[in-house]
C-alpha cells in the first residue's frame, strides 16, 4: 500500500510538471480509489474527474463537456482526457494474441495510425500495450494508449486518450491506473451462498481521509461534501439494510463525550456509550435499533480536531452472518 501511494505521489508530481510544459491545465491534486460491488475492479483515478459507470466499463473524464467530445469528436465541445477500464466476456476460448490482433485491426480500419506495441502486465498477468493516434479535423487530433489483458475468458482493457494538448499532461493517469488496477478474482457459484451477504474475503479502499478493508462483494460510494460534512462514504452490497456509513465533520474543539451526547440524545432504544478503539484512537460506541427488525451501532472518534461518525446496521435475523464481516471492516479502519 505504501509503495502504491508513493507511486501515485510520483505520478501527481509528473502531472504537475507535464501541465506546466504544455497547456495551462489543472494538475491532479487528489486521487480516489474506484470500487463497485458489481464491476469488481479497483484502481486509482483523479478525484476531480467525472465518473460514468456501466455494467462492463467505467469511464472517467476530465469534465462532462469533454465526455461529450469523446462521444462526438467532431463537435465543438471542449477537449479533455479520458480513462476507461472495461471487461468484456467472450463466449469462446481465445488467446491474448488473438484478442490483440482483433483490436489492432479495428483501430486500423477506423483510420488510426499505430505508433508502438509492447508487452506489459496488468495486475500481474500478461498484457499487450498499443499506442495510436489520428486526426478528426483541422482543430482536433487524438492520441491514445491501450493495454489489453485476457483472463478467465474476459478481455480487460485499460485505455487512456487525450485530445490535442490534453494527452501528454495527464499521461501519468494511465500509468497510475496500470500500476494500481486489481482485476476481479474468479468466483465459485454456490446455491448455498447468498450473494447479498458480505463475504469474509476483502479488498482495500484508500483515500486521503481513510483507509480500510471491506467485503469483496461490496462497493464503496463517495458522497459530495454538504454543509459541515467534509467527507462521506457508504460501504454496501445489493441490500440497503446491510451497510456501513462514515462521515467527517470539524470537531471545533468539542470533546468526544459531548459529541456522543449531541448525536445520541434523540435515539430510541439505544444503549449507554461504551469504550472502543478506532485506528488506535479512543472511541465511543452506542448500540441502537433504528427501526423494527434492524439493529445498528454507532462509533464516534475525534482526531486532529475532526469528528468521525461511523454507523453500521444489519437485519436482526441475519446478525450471525452479517456482523462479523462488518466488524472486520471497522477493525481495519485507519483515520488520516
Amino acid at each position: 500500500m505504501k509503495h502504491l501511494l508513493a507511486s501515485c505521489a510520483v505520478a501527481a508530481a509528473l502531472l504537475v510538471a507535464g501541465c506546466k510544459k504544455g497547456a495551462d491545465l489543472p494538475p491532479v491534486a487528489e486521487w480516489e480509489q474506484f470500487s463497485d460491488p458489481f464491476f469488481r475492479t479497483t484502481f486509482l483515478y483523479p478525484k476531480a474527474w467525472q465518473v460514468q459507470k456501466d455494467p462492463t466499463r467505467v469511464t472517467i473524464t476530465t469534465s462532462m463537456e469533454a465526455m461529450e467530445k469523446f462521444f462526438d469528436p467532431y463537435s465543438k465541445k471542449p477537449a479533455g482526457s479520458q480513462l476507461i477500464i472495461s471487461g468484456e466476456r467472450t463466449d469462446s476460448v481465445s488467446t491474448l494474441e488473438a484478442v490483440f490482433e482483433q483490436y489492432k485491426k479495428g483501430l486500423t480500419e477506423q483510420g488510426f495510425e499505430i505508433t508502438s506495441e509492447k508487452r506489459v502486465t496488468v495486475d500481474g498477468i500478461p498484457a499487450i500495450e498499443i499506442a495510436y493516434g489520428g486526426r478528426f479535423d483541422e482543430q482536433t487530433t487524438m492520441r491514445a494508449i491501450r493495454a489489453l489483458a485476457y483472463k478467465d475468458t474476459t478481455t480487460y482493457v485499460v485505455h487512456y486518450a487525450g485530445f490535442n494538448e490534453f494527452f501528454e499532461p495527464y499521461r501519468a493517469v494511465y500509468d497510475s491506473a496500470i500500476a494500481s488496477v486489481v482485476l476481479p478474482k474468479p468466483k465459485v457459484a454456490s446455491k448455498l451462498v447468498d450473494p447479498a451477504m458480505p463475504v469474509e474475503e476483502t479488498q482495500r479502499y484508500t483515500s486521503d481521509v481513510v483507509d480500510f478493508a471491506y467485503p469483496e462483494n461490496f462497493g464503496v460510494t463517495i458522497g459530495k461534501p454538504s454543509g459541515e460534512v467534509v467527507y462521506s462514504t457508504v460501504v454496501k452490497g445489493s441490500r440497503d439494510d446491510i451497510k456501513i456509513t462514515l462521515d467527517v465533520r470539524p470537531a471545533k474543539g468539542v470533546s468526544l463525550d459531548k459529541i456522543v451526547v449531541q448525536n445520541t440524545k434523540n435515539l430510541s432504544r439505544s444503549s449507554a456509550p461504551s469504550n472502543a478503539t478506532i485506528s488506535g484512537v479512543v472511541a465511543k460506541s452506542v448500540s441502537y435499533a433504528p427501526t423494527r427488525g434492524i439493529d445498528g451501532r454507532m462509533y464516534f472518534v475525534v482526531k486532529n480536531d475532526k469528528f468521525y461518525r461511523i454507523i453500521m446496521f444489519w437485519p436482526t435475523s441475519l446478525k450471525k452472518e452479517v456482523l462479523p464481516p462488518l466488524e472486520k471492516t471497522i477493525a481495519s479502519l485507519q483515520l488520516k
